[in-house]
C-alpha cells in the first residue's frame, strides 16, 4: 500500500493522540502541523508551561500591567516584535512550578524582587490556576509588596495546593497570612522557610492551635 493511500485519521484520533504527550519538543512539533492541532496543543502545553524556554516569557511579558512592568529594567529589549497573540495563552494555564523563579532569573540576567510581579500577574490573569509552587531566594520582601501579594493570593479562588517555600515573610503580614489560612479552596498548603516574624509568628500559631483544638474536641 503506498503512503498516499493511508487512511487520514479523524482530527479527534489526533487530539486524544497529542493530550497524552508530555514531551514538549513534541508538542512543540504539533503546534507547528496545522491550525487545527494548534487548537489542541496550546492548551496542553501551557497548562503546565516549561519555563526553562526562553519562548513563554516573550508572551508573559505582554500580559504585565503597566504597574507590573515598571519594576522591570529595560523591559522594552524584552518586548517580542510581534505582540499579536493567537491565544490567552494564561487561560490555559493549571500549574506553576518552583522553577520559575530561578528561570526569571536568568532570562532577566538579574536577581531580585522584580521577578515577583510576574507571580502576582499569573494569580491575576490566570483563572484556571489550581498549584502554585513558588521558591524564593531567600530574601525578605519589602511590606509593600508582601501586602500587595497576599491581597492577590487572596483574591483568587481556584488554587487548591499552594506552597511559597524559601520566602521570608518577617512581620507585618499577619491579616494577609489568616485570611489565607481561611481559604476554603484550599486543601494543601505548604509553608517552609517562611522566617515569620514575632508577631506573624504568634499569630499563624495561635490559628494553628485553634486548628489543633477544634479537631481535638470534635473527634474526641
Amino acid at each position: 500500500m503506498s503512503s498516499s493511500s493511508l487512511p487520514i485519521l479523524p482530527i479527534e484520533c489526533i487530539g486524544r493522540i497529542i493530550e497524552y504527550q508530555t514531551d514538549h519538543k513534541t508538542l512543540y512539533s504539533c503546534l507547528l502541523l496545522n491550525r487545527q492541532c494548534c487548537r489542541i496543543t496550546a492548551p496542553i502545553l501551557w497548562s503546565d508551561p516549561n519555563f526553562k524556554n526562553g519562548k513563554f516569557f516573550g508572551i508573559l511579558i505582554l500580559r504585565l500591567n503597566d504597574f507590573e512592568k515598571s519594576f522591570i529594567p529595560n523591559i522594552e529589549r524584552l518586548i517580542p516584535p510581534d505582540n499579536e497573540l493567537l491565544f490567552d495563552y494564561l487561560t490555559f494555564v493549571t500549574k506553576i512550578s518552583e522553577d520559575l523563579n530561578d528561570s526569571i532569573n536568568k532570562w532577566l540576567e538579574l536577581e531580585s524582587e522584580d521577578n515577583f510581579y510576574y507571580i502576582m500577574m499569573f494569580l491575576r490573569t490566570c483563572n484556571n490556576l489550581k498549584k502554585l509552587e513558588f521558591k524564593g531566594n531567600g530574601r525578605e520582601l519589602a511590606l509593600d509588596l508582601r501586602k500587595l501579594f497576599f491581597n492577590t493570593l487572596n483574591q483568587n479562588n481556584t488554587l487548591t495546593p499552594l506552597s511559597l517555600i524559601n520566602l521570608p515573610l518577617g512581620n507585618g503580614e499577619e491579616i494577609g497570612i489568616t485570611r489565607l489560612l481561611k481559604k476554603a479552596t484550599l486543601n494543601d498548603l505548604c509553608l517552609s522557610n517562611n522566617q515569620f516574624g514575632g508577631q506573624t509568628g504568634k499569630r499563624f500559631a495561635k490559628y494553628l492551635e485553634n486548628i489543633l483544638l477544634y479537631f481535638i474536641k470534635y473527634f474526641k
